[in-house]
């Protein structure tokens, strides 16, 4: 699944008009635990990204970068 993401985020990086924002939905880890999202946020903070955002299916919003 880390080769999707980070093919996503190669592409994203790559588009010649600016992206406004990045959204991320659903389940971000396979089972919520505090090194899946350290690795997750290692991975995002490896790219030059605008600003991205995470509702995991409740009120909380995570920012990276």
């Amino acid at each position: 699944m880390e080769k999707k993401l980070h093919l996503a985020l190669k592409d994203i990086c790559s588009f010649e008009s600016d992206v406004d924002a990045i959204m991320l939905g659903g389940d971000l880890t396979d089972f919520g635990r505090t090194i899946e999202y350290k690795r997750l946020k290692a991975i995002m903070d490896a790219y030059k990204l605008p600003p991205v955002y995470a509702n995991m299916g409740i009120t909380i919003i995570m920012t990276f970068g």
